[in-house]
């Protein structure tokens, strides 16, 4: 973590902020990206994130994404009164105009406006928030109803494809590499009383034919 501390100290000055030094520490409970939050001595404080190499082989396609979502769900977000600075990403280029930029090691690394007084939440508090989690998904739905998806890449191939899914746990369930089966066989009985039912690649297969 201190070699990851070091290296996005000195990725701060090529980003189009005002300010070159920062308070640094690491922020969230992700594990995934490596995300960092920046609070300079004035201004507004920023996130500036790694994207994992292990997870994303091409986060040159992670951005274009980005880019081009994030710049439909602000102009949806002002259309309808909201304020965008605090209902969607505020993606911070480079000095350049780039949207990333690499370290030495050839990770990716981004910034966006941190939004103040806000805070994440890995499960709801209660019903009320297990509601409004859903509101705020439909919105999502809603905002992007008539982005072109075709446009985007597929940055993890596969990735909610149900049978590959299943296949890849089936070939690690055979060969049990760390021998931790045993211990978990509840689970597992439970995910292979299910793999029948169909998931979320046959549904829009199933949705497609029969449009």
């Amino acid at each position: 973590m201190d070699n990851l501390m070091d290296t996005a100290r000195s990725l701060v000055p090529l980003f189009d902020v005002p300010f070159t030094t920062c308070d640094i520490r690491p922020h969230g409970n992700g594990h995934i990206n490596d995300t960092f939050l920046l609070t300079p001595s004035s201004g507004a404080s920023c996130i500036l994130q790694r994207v994992s190499p292990a997870a994303f082989h091409h986060p040159e396609y992670v951005m274009e994404n980005m880019v081009k979502v994030t710049q439909v769900l602000r102009q949806a977000v002002l259309q309808r009164g909201g304020d965008p600075e605090r209902e969607a990403l505020t993606l911070i280029p480079l000095k350049t105009g780039e949207s990333f930029t690499r370290s030495a090691d050839g990770s990716a690394w981004r910034m966006m406006r941190f939004i103040d007084h806000t805070v994440s939440k890995d499960l709801p508090d209660d019903g009320e928030m297990f509601m409004q989690s859903g509101i705020a998904f439909g919105r999502f739905q809603r905002d992007l109803a008539d982005f072109p998806a075709d446009t985007l890449h597929e940055t993890i191939p596969h990735f909610h494809d149900t049978p590959v899914r299943l296949e890849a746990f089936q070939a690690a369930l055979s060969s049990d590499v760390c021998r931790r089966a045993a211990s978990c066989r509840d689970v597992i009985d439970l995910y292979l009383a299910r793999s029948g039912l169909e998931g979320l690649e046959d549904l829009i297969h199933k949705d497609n034919h029969h449009g």
